[in-house]
């Protein structure tokens, strides 16, 4: 089972079309744990995670939130026969073990630019200075590009193109070939992803009692990837916990702080 652990810089500014559509996660307690496993998710707007929301546009430049409307539903490897299967926002399923985000962009539905942000605000009274963050990449269909799942954090909705990511998780492709539905559920399919989130090497400075960030996910293609057909991906089982100042850390058993200097992304 493979890990990704890694820190990385953040800075810049980027505009964003749309502002925090969802209701704000509060963090009451340092410790405390957000936790997201999707089953309720259905491909549709209305079954969107309460926290989260997401942007997109089409190849004509129509955004989301606006006249396009990205979403399509439940993509089920019970029943592939749809045009738009796996396309767009969508929740792909094996039909018994529950749901995931997924996201695949082009195809009919043209999705392009898209994002996933998670919305949350510190009310623990103190500073949080970290987050353990944690989270399954899955894929669905097998396209011709390793597409790849990217993470960033920030404290705004703008600006996050000249930030770093904090992890890349690159399609992780098991067997069969192109155009293919596979089972994103099976450790084949599925990459597990852990990182910590150290907000003051990053830059930022510990988040403070009363303020507002976001994580943010995206999807992109990999470094000298190549052909048409993008491949169906999807998040899972999200968990992210507050953490405490540095000098807790012992008393609560968190390890694994990778600390990074700050650097642009080229």
């Amino acid at each position: 089972m493979q890990k990704a652990i890694m820190i990385v810089a953040a800075s810049g500014a980027m505009g964003l079309a749309s502002a925090a559509i969802a209701s704000s996660y509060s963090f009451n307690s340092i410790g405390e744990t957000y936790s997201e496993d999707f089953n309720s998710y259905l491909g549709t707007e209305a079954t969107m995670p309460a926290h989260m929301f997401v942007t997109g546009e089409n190849g004509a430049g129509d955004q989301y939130p606006g006249p396009f409307n990205p979403f399509t539903g439940v993509s089920s490897l019970t029943d592939t026969s749809s045009p738009t299967w796996g396309e767009g926002f969508t929740a792909f399923t094996n039909g018994t073990s529950g749901n995931s985000f997924g996201i695949r962009e082009r195809g009919q539905t043209d999705l392009r630019d898209s994002r996933l942000f998670f919305e949350f605000t510190n009310n623990t009274g103190q500073e949080i200075t970290g987050f353990n963050v944690s989270y399954d990449v899955e894929v669905w269909f097998h396209g011709q590009r390793a597409n790849r799942i990217r993470m960033k954090y920030n404290t705004d909705t703008s600006g996050f193109s000249n930030i770093d990511d904090l992890t890349s998780t690159v399609n992780p492709l098991g067997a069969g070939g192109s155009g293919q539905f596979v089972d994103g559920s099976l450790a084949e399919n599925r990459e597990e992803v852990s990182v910590f989130v150290d907000l003051v090497a990053l830059g930022f400075g510990p988040l403070a009692d009363g303020e507002t960030a976001f994580f943010r996910w995206q999807y992109s293609n990999a470094a000298g990837d190549s052909g048409g057909l993008r491949s169906g991906l999807a998040l899972n089982n999200i968990s992210i916990t507050a953490v405490p100042a540095p000098g807790a850390f012992a008393l609560l058993g968190l390890a694994g702080l990778v600390g990074a200097g700050r650097r642009r992304q080229s």
